[in-house]
């Protein structure tokens, strides 16, 4: 039984301080420090219950410690329950202290994938069903995003191939449609992100604006703070272009910047 605790308590261990980096963290740190954060976790843990039961604190692991002769089939039954435990009780842990920070809400877009309001701004994904091509089936999350996504990549590569896949990737981006609700009311970033791909508008984009997306990180707003960030426009036109700068912005944040721009034919 101890061991089996151990294996509980390291996951529990790894799961709190890598995925509570994730969530608290995430923005402000990005991936290489959330990285950073998990690799903490499994050390601790290693050091803590590495002499109990070895810091499994995986059932793939587990698993293969199984087939390799190392554990008992009961022991491995007994490890797996426990890193599951582990993992839940985690994640109800996070979830409890994310539940007192301003402005959270359930639906905030942390590994969403499913159905109804909250997933892809309560919005479906229509596809060819499975078979002969003649029905359709509706799903949402990344399951269904992603390779529509990887489509329409697909076709702007064979649209522009001169272009770098930031490039293309900052047209698709720039040219996505802001979702709204029946309220009139955009969603959030966090359930949205770029918007609605649009792969007519996209090819048909005659100026890329990059970085595609910006982040101001987490930032203290008690305080005025000023936070620049660049912006590189290219034209990919045969025509001059003038561009007109507006936001569309909380009223506890001011842009300013270049009124107009004026861009020579590409």
């Amino acid at each position: 039984m101890k061991k089996y605790v151990a294996e509980a308590f390291g996951t529990f261990l790894l799961v709190f301080v890598g995925c509570g980096a994730a969530v608290f963290a995430g923005a402000a740190v990005g991936h290489l420090g959330v990285a950073f954060a998990f690799g903490l976790g499994l050390i601790m843990a290693a050091y803590i219950i590495g002499g109990i039961s070895g810091c499994h604190i995986n059932p793939a692991v587990t698993v293969g410690a199984w087939a390799a002769g190392r554990i008992s089939k009961t022991q491995g039954i007994g490890y797996i329950i426990g890193q599951v435990t582990g993992a839940i009780i985690a994640a109800f842990a996070v979830l409890i202290i994310a539940q007192g920070q301003p402005d959270y809400t359930i639906s905030m877009g942390l590994g969403q994938n499913g159905f109804g309001t909250g997933y892809n701004g309560g919005y479906n994904i229509i596809s060819a069903k499975l078979g002969g091509g003649s029905e359709a089936v509706k799903m949402s999350g990344t399951s269904m995003s992603g390779p529509h996504v990887a489509g329409v990549m697909a076709l702007m590569k064979q649209a522009r191939p001169d272009l770098s896949a930031l490039e293309l990737k900052a047209m698709v981006l720039g040219t996505a449609k802001s979702i709204s609700d029946k309220e009139d009311v955009n969603y959030p970033i966090s359930q949205q992100g770029a918007g609605r791909v649009q792969v007519g508008k996209a090819v048909e984009a005659k100026v890329i604006a990059s970085p595609a997306t910006l982040s101001l990180g987490e930032q203290q707003i008690e305080s005025r703070k000023m936070i620049r960030k660049k912006i590189t426009l290219k034209n990919i036109s045969s025509e001059e272009q003038v561009l007109t700068m507006n936001s569309a912005t909380d009223e506890r944040l001011t842009v300013s910047g270049p009124k107009t721009v004026t861009l020579a034919a590409g």
